[in-house]
């Protein structure tokens, strides 16, 4: 390993609570074919603040080395370049964008995450976190349960009629 910084990666448990990772190494998994990484658990996230809380086992120099210094961030990209492409060239972006002009962008945020892993909703915020998304907002299960309340049937034959 070298001595750049590990990355940080956020998981919501069954709780509600964000537990912060950091990944202390990668490497290929022969057997079933795909990266892997080890994550050491550094602590959780304040629900109020959103600030890390370290983890007891890390003691006291080990919560003063989380101390953050840096604020640089990355996002992955990556994916954005495809699904835009994609939303833009099938006419989805516009359609969305006039068929829910409020909150397309959370909606084609979500639709991005799905695309892109296969998973329930309630893990999106994480991920839309960590890569480049059409929305800028918070998408949390609460947000993403409201978001959804919001789609009435009128704004989803809307849709389905500028789509057809």
């Amino acid at each position: 390993m070298n001595s750049t910084p590990h990355k940080r990666v956020h998981q919501r448990a069954a709780n509600g609570t964000v537990y912060v990772y950091e990944i202390v190494d990668s490497y290929w998994d022969k057997e079933k074919k795909q990266a892997r990484n080890k994550q050491v658990c550094i602590g959780k996230l304040d629900p109020v603040t959103g600030e890390l809380i370290p983890s007891k086992r890390l003691g006291l120099h080990g919560a003063a080395a989380l101390a953050p210094k840096v604020t640089a961030r990355t996002t992955v990209s990556g994916p954005a370049f495809l699904l835009r492409l994609a939303g833009q060239e099938s006419g989805l972006v516009k359609t969305l964008s006039k068929a829910s002009p409020d909150h397309w962008q959370e909606i084609l945020s979500l639709a991005w995450y799905v695309l892109a892993t296969g998973k329930a909703l309630t893990h999106a915020d994480s991920w839309c976190q960590n890569h480049e998304v059409p929305s800028k907002a918070s998408l949390g299960s609460q947000r993403i349960s409201e978001l959804l309340d919001l789609i009435d049937e009128d704004e989803r034959q809307r849709f389905f009629q500028l789509w057809g």
